[in-house]
């Protein structure tokens, strides 16, 4: 008769390839929470290559790192009710948000997995440049930026071809010019600040854009001098991701 601790090797090795298959995103969010560390860190997605009563053993690069359960299981057959456990303390604790609708932990085909809806098997590892009307506001944020240096690098003096030509074409003239460009200064950067924060919370932790990576500061340079048109790029691409997962 086996044991409540014993642990059928094909049941594990259906598990491992269960959670590196579909839940590897929630490997990083656990692994991230219960080891500590920044998303820096985090070089790429990790992979779990063991599994047992006591802890997660995964590679992350050339790294191992082991996650304890604490405590230790009391029987194999707990590792499901943990992983959904640990899944869900770790992305409260990350302000991850839980993809609506997802809760269906059934075994599935994997035999102890905690089966995530699709979306929550997406991860966004590229960036996609701005598209059609996408490049009004990326135009219109830099020629901003263009006016601010303008201003402010002394370029716009009285008599200059500049300033001329902000009298005739400006409403205001050039001291109008001038006034209007450093008066919306702080508030052009508080609002797309405010932008590139609510995206990393609400879009590239969730998904997995690794902060500092080279997608990471794409769209982190879209979100400042875009705004809404990067956010709508990326949710298109999670779409799309969700829907080739269901279909998978």
């Amino acid at each position: 008769m086996s044991s409540p601790t014993d642990i059928p090797p094909a049941q594990k090795a259906r598990t491992i390839a269960h959670m590196n298959k579909d839940h590897r995103l929630d490997l990083q969010h656990i692994l991230q929470h219960y080891n500590s560390l920044s998303a820096s860190q985090i070089a790429e997605e990790p992979l779990m290559v063991d599994i047992d009563l006591h802890s997660i053993t995964c590679t992350m690069g050339k790294d191992t790192h082991v996650i304890q359960f604490k405590p230790p299981m009391a029987s194999w057959d707990e590792r499901r009710t943990r992983l959904i456990e640990m899944t869900m303390k770790a992305r409260e604790a990350l302000g991850v948000v839980t993809p609506e609708g997802e809760g269906s932990h059934g075994e599935g085909d994997h035999g102890g997995g905690h089966g995530h809806g699709a979306e929550g098997r997406v991860t966004v590892d590229e960036y996609l440049a701005p598209q059609g009307k996408d490049w009004i506001a990326f135009v219109g944020v830099c020629a901003y930026w263009v006016s601010y240096f303008l201003v402010k690098g002394g370029l716009i003096v009285e008599g200059g071809k500049l300033w001329e030509a902000l009298e005739v074409v400006f409403p205001g003239g050039a001291g109008g010019f001038e006034w209007l460009v450093e008066t919306i200064l702080v508030l052009v950067v508080g609002i797309h600040v405010v932008e590139m924060w609510w995206f990393d919370r609400t879009r590239g932790v969730k998904y997995g854009v690794r902060r500092g990576s080279a997608a990471w500061w794409l769209w982190m340079g879209s979100v400042f001098l875009e705004g809404m048109g990067a956010f709508l790029r990326f949710d298109g691409i999670v779409r799309r991701k969700v829907k080739a997962a269901k279909r998978g």
